[in-house]
């Protein structure tokens, strides 16, 4: 009478190279971090740059008031450059508009997904059905704070500010007339009237200073 062959327990070899190839430890698989993709846009860097950039528009619109006050206007200018005075504060803010959009519209596109690795979000689907790039900022702004992702919150604040700033900044800078004083003049008098060959009386010229309103 013949026993039934034994199974061997033990795994061959190969058994063994395939289920190093395909297993892998659950502890060390579940506990790796995972980083998500990051635009160069939002870079620290970035974030720093603008940071500065905003700091020093504070600044220099404080130091442009403190002179106009102090001395009654920045400077003489001439009516020619009036557009240059008008215009010149809005094209700085709308570079900076310009360069800033580009954050905003990664923060926006990676909300999403960041809600997602933060488990801000009961499903990814719903995570996933937030649309924060078609609506219109005020809209967007609604719904970020609604959903409770401030940096969308944040940024799309600050591109309505910059918005603003943009339509009121014509007004910045004004050509106005100021009476201006002047101390310690000479004049010279005569006793009778000038003919034409006299030489005539000096003239005090006035120039238009550059004020803040």
């Amino acid at each position: 009478m013949s026993l039934p062959p034994q199974n061997d327990t033990q795994p061959s070899a190969a058994q063994e190279d395939d289920e190093n190839m395909i297993g892998i430890q659950p502890d060390a698989a579940s506990h790796s971090p995972e980083t998500l993709w990051r635009p160069s846009w939002l870079d620290r860097t970035v974030f720093a740059a603008f940071i500065t950039c905003f700091v020093a528009l504070l600044a220099g619109l404080e130091t442009i008031f403190q002179i106009s006050r102090k001395k009654d206007g920045l400077a003489s200018a001439s009516r020619n450059w009036s557009y240059a005075w008008t215009y010149g504060p809005t094209a700085i803010l709308t570079l900076v508009l310009a360069l800033w959009n580009r954050v905003d519209f990664r923060i926006r596109q990676m909300a999403p997904w960041m809600s997602m690795s933060q488990g801000m979000m009961t499903s990814n689907i719903g995570a996933l059905l937030k649309d924060y790039v078609a609506p219109i900022s005020p809209e967007i702004l609604w719904h970020s704070l609604k959903n409770h992702d401030f940096a969308v919150a944040a940024s799309t604040a600050i591109t309505i500010l910059i918005t603003l700033l943009i339509v009121v900044s014509t007004g910045l800078l004004t050509l106005e007339v100021h009476p201006m004083r002047h101390e310690q003049v000479s004049y010279r008098t005569r006793s009778s009237f000038m003919s034409d060959e006299a030489d005539t009386l000096p003239l005090i010229k006035s120039s238009l200073p550059v004020d803040i309103p």
